[in-house]
């Protein structure tokens, strides 16, 4: 009757105002963490299957859930991205373990450019946690040492057939220095 109707009102302003709602705020941001883990989970399934092409589409999906994540919540002062809800509770974000995933798949794929930048991503994101993980630092330095590899082939061919430029040695000892870093930074 009265009462009935009051509460009918009542759920359909929650539903209209649902976006101010911080209950209904946090099960969307649950929702969109829980959709990163699901398929980063299926990344890992496929990459462990020997299809590292289709795991990195996975691995996409799950950091781009993520990044939707961090850019709703950031127009919104309710919530903050820091891993911290308004109420104190710990949310955190999987955005290093993901990194970290697709680095490795990455490089599986010989993809070493995006290799490297995710975990160095993951490093830059992560530093007491990834960043002090001495295989994380080795596997960069193998990304910079493929990478140096690859150019100096293509320097190689280049010079069979093309003048050299000077501006290719460049990037090649570019790469080796960053390879230098990145070994020189492996706790032992």
């Amino acid at each position: 009757t009265e009462e009935e109707d009051e509460n009918e009102e009542e759920e359909e302003e929650e539903e209209e105002e649902g976006s101010h709602n911080p209950r209904i705020q946090r099960r969307k941001r649950t929702k969109q963490i829980q959709d990163a883990i699901h398929y980063n989970n299926l990344g890992i399934l496929h990459q462990t299957s020997g299809k590292p092409h289709t795991a990195l589409h996975y691995y996409t999906r799950a950091l781009s859930s993520l990044e939707s994540l961090s850019s709703s919540h950031s127009s919104s002062s309710s919530s903050s991205c820091s891993g911290f809800a308004n109420d104190g509770s710990v949310e955190p974000l999987p955005t290093s373990e993901i990194l970290y995933n697709s680095s490795i798949c990455a490089f599986m794929a010989g993809n070493l450019r995006g290799s490297y930048e995710c975990m160095s991503s993951c490093v830059a994101s992560s530093r007491f946690v990834f960043g002090k993980r001495g295989r994380c630092w080795l596997r960069m330095a193998e990304c910079c040492i493929g990478l140096h590899a690859q150019l100096a082939q293509t320097k190689k061919n280049r010079t069979q057939s093309i003048p050299f430029r000077p501006a290719m040695n460049g990037y090649v000892s570019l790469f080796f220095r960053l390879a230098c870093f990145c070994g020189y930074n492996v706790d032992t």
